[in-house]
């Protein structure tokens, strides 16, 4: 059987991280193009996290298969703006 707790644990650290480089993002001035990134993927992670919200607090049945059909293809979203933030300010990709 899975731990719900190292589960629990882990997305509450990634809560956390995302929180933090969420604020860090609106403290930078991007260039137009940028901006339109940076705004897709702050509503790519407002929507996770309001779909993160929906879990707590934990059900004792676990998580729903539908939660699994709805992250998956919004962090692939998130992914998708985050590579192209990183190619409109020119870093490189990801590892």
């Amino acid at each position: 059987m899975v731990s719900l707790g190292g589960c629990q644990t882990a997305l509450s650290t990634q809560r956390q991280l995302t929180i933090a480089y969420d604020n860090a993002l609106r403290a930078i001035s991007f260039s137009q193009t940028a901006t339109t990134d940076v705004s897709h993927l702050l509503g790519d992670d407002a929507a996770i996290e309001k779909l993160l919200e929906q879990l707590r607090p934990p059900r004792q049945s676990g998580t729903s298969p539908s939660f699994s059909k709805q992250v998956i293809p919004l962090l692939a979203t998130a992914a998708t703006d985050a590579s192209a933030l990183r190619s409109a300010t020119a870093l490189p990709a990801a590892a």
